[in-house]
């Protein structure tokens, strides 16, 4: 964000100092329209904005897609667990978040129509690229709710991927 208003300021210099030279900004109303132009330009450079808003933008990097595919290759996913592999799903916007000063992506998602007992949490490294993610289904009729682990998170991981599940 500090970035995004040092560009603003030197696009805001810059347009100034065009209108005192050319002296084309007599009026208020263009003035005005500039500031428009420099607050759209904040905006676009804002995190809502950013490169990669969602894992399947980001799992398209090829460092993030050899990891992906390192993680989920050898198991056997259920026909109705496609979209975990599809990156589809009920999803939103990759968050960032702070495990013990490491700076993670995290993204959840659901099985559409299923969000309870069909769904993910999957964090990403933001320096090494490393992906853990934990797969939670619960069955029918018995309710038995199970937890499935990929990229061999530690058993902290595994709690902060739990934790971060519960809260779907």
């Amino acid at each position: 964000m500090l970035k995004a208003a040092r560009v603003a300021g030197r696009l805001f210099a810059m347009l100034t100092k065009f209108h005192n030279q050319t002296r084309l900004l007599r009026t208020g109303r263009r003035e005005s329209k500039m500031k428009k132009i420099v607050a759209a330009l904040m905006l676009l450079n804002s995190p809502a904005f950013a490169k990669d808003p969602y894992f399947s933008d980001l799992v398209k990097r090829p460092e993030v897609r050899k990891n992906w595919s390192k993680i989920i290759s050898g198991h056997k996913f259920r026909k109705e667990d496609g979209w975990i592999i599809r990156h589809d799903g009920l999803r939103g916007p990759l968050e960032t978040i702070s495990i013990n000063s490491e700076q993670f992506f995290k993204d959840d998602g659901c099985q559409p129509h299923d969000c309870l007992d069909n769904s993910i949490v999957i964090l990403v490294n933001k320096r090494t690229r490393q992906i853990w993610m934990v797969h939670r289904k619960i069955t029918f009729p018995s309710r038995n709710v199970s937890y499935i682990y990929f990229g061999e998170p530690s058993d902290p991981m595994k709690s902060k991927l739990k934790s971060l599940l519960s809260k779907i």
